[in-house]
């Protein structure tokens, strides 16, 4: 995974998002276990690369819940508060304050089939500038 380092300091996208979302969003991670709680937000590093002082990654957020418009309206609520995201937001990782360089909406939130019959899922995807801004 890229990350974003400054003189040995480094936060993941991943992480990062986590920090962001949570606060708004329930159930919001990395990782997801068989019978997660609903909605869930699952958060994936696609691709990108880093140069040391910026980490540009691609991320995707699932959402996932029992019904295709319960995930729908999980991916709104996702998907607004992406938007949201700018050069003005701040996002305290492990005691250090990252920023916002650039947001693009790749993708708009959209359905997708999961193996899990049980389950519905929502995917959107997105573009990261991040920085880190001070050592807190």
């Amino acid at each position: 995974m890229g990350l974003l380092s400054v003189d040995g300091v480094a936060v993941q996208a991943e992480e990062f998002l986590v920090a962001y979302l949570s606060p708004t969003l329930v159930n919001v991670a990395t990782e997801m276990e068989a019978s997660p709680p609903l909605p869930f937000f699952l958060v994936k590093r696609i691709t990108g690369g880093e140069d040391m002082v910026s980490d540009y990654a691609v991320v995707s957020i699932h959402c996932f819940a029992t019904s295709r418009t319960a995930a729908s309206d999980a991916a709104t609520s996702m998907h607004a508060k992406m938007k949201a995201l700018n050069a003005k937001t701040s996002v305290t990782v492990g005691g250090k304050a990252y920023g916002v360089d650039f947001r693009y909406v790749e993708e708009v939130p959209f359905y997708v089939d999961y193996e899990d019959k049980t389950l519905r899922r929502f995917v959107g995807r997105y573009r990261l500038g991040l920085r880190l801004l001070k050592v807190l």
